[in-house]
């Protein structure tokens, strides 16, 4: 049976759409991390610790391009959504390094946008945005 014109204009235009995403992301790498699990298992905790580390120059020993200086800086930037709310890494810092007590539960989902200058394995200089959400929500 042969597909009709409408299926294959369609698998065209997906096909297109593909490739120019493709190469969006060769000039312009995102990530998007999502981090899940139960309640009090540690996500709020672990979301702040590695932005932590990345923004502050953290040792990270087995995140090779930071153990071997690729990562040249991370930085927090604007979140491009208002709608989603801000992982509020700046209470739960405070909370973990000023008041050594566990932070509140982040008890719905949120997001948090990380920008990391990093050197490709080829040498060239690039940055990597994480595209969406780094947030933490708990499952009960």
């Amino acid at each position: 049976m042969t597909p009709a014109v409408s299926d294959i204009i369609e698998q065209a235009r997906l096909a297109a759409r593909a490739v120019a995403e493709f190469g969006s992301h060769l000039f312009n790498p995102t990530v998007r991390l999502g981090v899940t699990g139960l309640s009090r298992a540690g996500k709020t905790v672990f979301i702040t610790a590695l932005v932590h580390g990345l923004v502050r120059g953290g040792r990270f020993p087995v995140f090779e391009p930071l153990a071997s200086g690729r990562i040249s800086g991370a930085r927090l930037t604007p979140q491009p959504d208002d709608a989603v709310p801000r992982f509020d890494y700046e209470r739960h810092v405070r909370s973990i390094v000023v008041e050594r007590d566990w932070p509140d539960s982040t008890r719905q989902i949120s997001e948090l946008r990380v920008v990391i200058d990093y050197q490709s394995a080829g040498g060239a200089m690039r940055t990597l945005r994480n595209e969406k959400s780094l947030g933490s929500t708990t499952f009960t």
